[in-house]
């Protein structure tokens, strides 16, 4: 039991009079110590244990500390060493902590609320977006990011609200010299964005896409947590055979599944019947589930001027067929259908597909799937958006609608005869999966 530092009054002797004779009480320091009262060491005093006898997760802490205590700067010198995970994934929280060689992570910015500034601290919803380079929200984060890994920034020159765009935006991650790369952009396309990158970059590296449902400059943020960690993720190597993954809100998501389901709430992704991949924990990742994984999976080749336009048409109640015709006489080689059709749009869109338009039936709901009654139309389980990007990959490389339907449900192109899918290496150090021919035993 340990007795609080109370203050206890004590009889004081006046001028001329002995200690045990009456006087003015006085409140001080209680001139016996209580029996019961602890003693504390002088902190001179304290021993702490050599680093080198401390558990792994203390010992890393410890050398972090130090490092923080005598400088970062390395210019010239050795890399910055980083606490991180183990690269290999073997479920639940990753093992212990280690110290390992920090990874090299590039940060490419697309501007988004994440880089908003708002006129003051308390504006949430009124800013400007896209005002913070890419560099500007790393070097805010230092030196803290410097203890992960060893970050660059430069923030994306194109639109990637376009097609064209999105092509530019694959290229300039695919040739980014780094172990692992960021993504940073608005939430509103983000999902779309993440899973155009799932479905046309290799797998030879992590890339992580976040972003923020506020502004970095107000009061309560969530930028600055969601960059710290989805760099941590991507240095972490632990979703590099996953694909584009996403990061926020503590939680880590498939860009194949992660939806937005919110507006302005912290915890507006979500993955909607499939479930999170995992969270991360302070410097904790914790994978929890893992897609099912595709040897022979291959990204789409981006080109833009051979990319087919692809619409959205939504089915209500007593929906007319116009808008079905209006997008078929724009050019569209295929339509994405979400929901469920009237009678009058199934008739106009069972005479397009005899006209050689490709159709997806996609559902209007957050879970579940469409199962169309044509074998004309392609059913699917990915939410509208996410349908059209994939049927319009599908469609630059779909020679005849069996083949269309058979990449669109693998998701990937089709596996040439003779042929195997490796990593190639390009020529800045950058590994690509492309197409390369081997000798397939039988």
């Amino acid at each position: 039991m340990v007795q609080p530092r109370h203050v206890l009054p004590h009889h004081h002797p006046g001028p001329g009079r002995g200690r045990g004779a009456p006087g003015g009480l006085r409140r001080g320091r209680a001139s016996v110590q209580h029996l019961l009262r602890r003693r504390r060491p002088h902190p001179g005093r304290r021993r702490r244990a050599p680093a080198r006898l401390l558990p792994g997760r203390l010992r890393a802490v410890r050398l972090a500390a130090r490092r923080r205590a005598g400088g970062r700067q390395h210019a010239g010198g050795a890399r910055p060493r980083a606490v991180q995970r183990p690269p290999e994934d073997r479920g639940g929280d990753g093992g212990a902590l280690r110290v390992t060689d920090a990874a090299r992570v590039a940060v490419v910015g697309a501007r988004g609320t994440i880089a908003g500034v708002a006129a003051t601290r308390v504006s949430f919803h009124r800013y400007e977006s896209g005002l913070l380079s890419a560099a500007e929200m790393a070097d805010a984060l230092r030196p803290e990011l410097d203890e992960v890994a060893e970050v660059t920034a430069a923030d994306f020159a194109g639109d990637h609200h376009t097609v064209a765009g999105l092509c530019a935006l694959t290229r300039t991650v695919e040739r980014t010299p780094a172990d692992a790369v960021v993504v940073t952009t608005g939430t509103n396309e983000l999902a779309e964005l993440a899973y155009w990158l799932h479905l046309t970059l290799s797998r030879a590296r992590p890339v992580v896409v976040t972003g923020a449902l506020r502004p970095w400059t107000v009061i309560g943020s969530d930028g600055p947590a969601n960059l710290y960690n989805a760099v941590l993720l991507a240095a972490s190597g632990r979703t590099r055979p996953h694909g584009v993954v996403v990061m926020l809100n503590d939680e880590i998501l498939a860009a194949r599944d992660a939806v937005k389901s919110d507006t302005v709430r912290t915890h507006a992704f979500q993955s909607p019947g499939a479930g999170r991949l995992g969270t991360i924990d302070a410097a904790r990742i914790r994978l929890q589930r893992v897609p099912v994984p595709d040897d022979r999976w291959t990204p789409f080749e981006t080109s833009p001027e051979e990319i087919p336009k692809v619409e959205i048409v939504p089915g209500y109640l007593d929906a007319g067929p116009e808008t079905l015709l209006a997008v078929a006489n724009t050019g569209a080689a295929g339509i994405v259908l979400s929901g469920p059709l009237s009678p009058r749009q199934k008739r106009a869109a069972r005479t397009l597909a005899g006209n050689g338009l490709t159709f997806v039936a996609a559902p209007h709901t957050n879970t579940g799937a469409a199962y169309p009654q044509e074998d004309a139309v392609i059913g699917t389980d990915l939410h509208p958006p996410k349908a059209r990007l994939l049927l319009m990959l599908t469609l630059t490389c779909a020679k005849t609608p069996a083949e269309a339907k058979q990449i669109f449900t693998r998701e990937s192109p089709l596996p040439v005869p003779g042929e195997d899918y490796a990593p190639r290496t390009s020529g800045e150090g950058v590994s690509l999966s492309r197409p390369v021919a081997r000798n397939v035993v039988r």
